[in-house]
């Protein structure tokens, strides 16, 4: 029993959640991005970078259709 506008977040979650886990170097992207941002409100020292490699996570395609599935589920079933 969800609302029009639960739906909606449901939806854009799990396209968002499709789209990391489909589109290549994405995941990548944004990680480093998330990285660069945390160093420069840091300290910078040696201690503190690190370079890490990602794989992107397939499963979270499976994830956003399942989460879609399930919102107009509980939403048609009201």
């Amino acid at each position: 029993m969800i609302g029009p506008d639960q739906v909606v977040n449901g939806v854009t979650i799990g396209l968002i959640m499709m789209l990391l886990g489909l589109v290549p170097g994405l995941y990548q992207a944004l990680e480093d991005g998330i990285a660069n941002c945390a160093s420069l409100l840091s300290i910078r020292s040696p201690f503190l970078t690190r370079s890490r490699e990602f794989r992107q996570p397939r499963w979270f395609a499976a994830v956003g259709v399942f989460l879609i599935l399930l919102t107009f589920l509980a939403y048609y079933t009201r």
